[in-house]
């Protein structure tokens, strides 16, 4: 087929919302004032946002 056969197990990313990922920025925001861009990406792949 042409495809390597890890393509075959993965499994598809379920997209999320752009209101989704803006109302858990604005939370995490919220809560932790002092995170930059990088503090509030890992907070959001440790919530399964991302």
């Amino acid at each position: 087929m042409g495809i390597a056969r890890s393509t075959f197990y993965d499994a598809p990313t379920e997209r999320t919302g752009d209101a989704e990922v803006l109302s858990a920025i604005t939370a995490i925001c919220d809560e932790f004032e002092a995170y930059g861009w990088r503090r509030v990406q890992a907070a959001l792949r440790h919530q399964g946002v991302m």
